[in-house]
């Protein structure tokens, strides 16, 4: 069984499927020492998997180097993300390409991309194709590839902001812990909050876009009273019925709503108002 590969060019990379019998690594970043289950294949010397454009939207060639990434102009939410992503990865697998292939990797990531309404391109032999980033998403089962592709490009919109939190919060219920994960980017000043973007990975490992909050909260006041806090609520509730049946109760999705949502948006304005 072939234990390490090397393909001459990104064709005999595409010939070599399936895809999901591979672990793709960085050559100059691999240690001998780490024996994955899988076979590995080196890809880091393929110029077609790497490269950045720079744009309204930017273009990141699915391998390219985090190294790289960190010498470009690019938001400071995303740069932050990298570092984030750099601390928790071996230097074999640090490209974006290896952390949306383990989603465990990805509990930012996927959050950032869902908020800067990113799209994902795969390669196959034939030709390139959109991924559904929508879909792959909101169905954690889902594969991100299929069989005979392999990642190809992220692109996501090129906006900064002046507030960029990416945290993990743990909810209490009576039989069980949620952890979630998310993204909030967000431009305030002493008035209020002026534009925010937020998105959340689930416990499931679905990722929620919740941009019926953002049009609530975008324009809003520090004024965070009551009649804020039911309508959010019915936001989530709402959001939460559009996804389908949950096995989760009212008080249980109250619960959620005070530690994940409320309290998030609560601590932005106790640390920036």
């Amino acid at each position: 069984m072939i234990r390490k590969f090397r393909p001459e060019d990104l064709e005999e990379c595409l010939m070599a499927m399936p895809i999901e019998n591979w672990k793709f690594v960085d050559e100059a970043s691999y240690d001998e020492s780490d024996q994955p289950f899988k076979p590995i294949m080196m890809i880091s010397h393929l110029s077609e998997l790497k490269g950045i454009e720079i744009g309204q939207r930017i273009k990141i060639k699915a391998f390219t180097h985090f190294d790289v990434i960190k010498s470009n102009a690019l938001p400071k939410g995303f740069l932050d993300l990298v570092e984030l992503m750099m601390i928790n990865s071996k230097g074999a697998y640090k490209t974006i390409g290896c952390h949306l292939l383990e989603e465990k990797k990805a509990i930012y990531l996927l959050p950032y991309l869902s908020a800067s309404d990113a799209t994902i391109s795969a390669m196959s032999y034939m030709k390139e194709r959109e991924v559904d980033f929508d879909a792959y998403t909101q169905n954690s089962i889902q594969s991100i590839c299929r069989y005979d592709e392999i990642l190809y490009e992220i692109s996501f919109n090129n906006v900064s902001f002046d507030i960029n939190i990416f945290d993990t919060i743990s909810c209490e219920l009576e039989n069980e812990t949620l952890l979630f994960s998310y993204y909030l980017g967000a431009d305030v000043s002493e008035k209020g909050i002026e534009n925010i973007v937020f998105s959340i990975m689930l416990s499931s490992g679905n990722v929620l876009r919740c941009s019926n909050f953002e049009r609530v909260l975008s324009g809003h006041s520090w004024n965070f009273d009551d009649y804020l806090k039911q309508e959010l609520k019915k936001l989530f509730y709402r959001k939460i019925d559009e996804r389908g049946k949950t096995k989760y109760g009212s008080k249980e999705l109250e619960i959620v709503f005070d530690c994940l949502i409320w309290s998030t948006i609560n601590k932005m304005k106790e640390r920036y108002a």
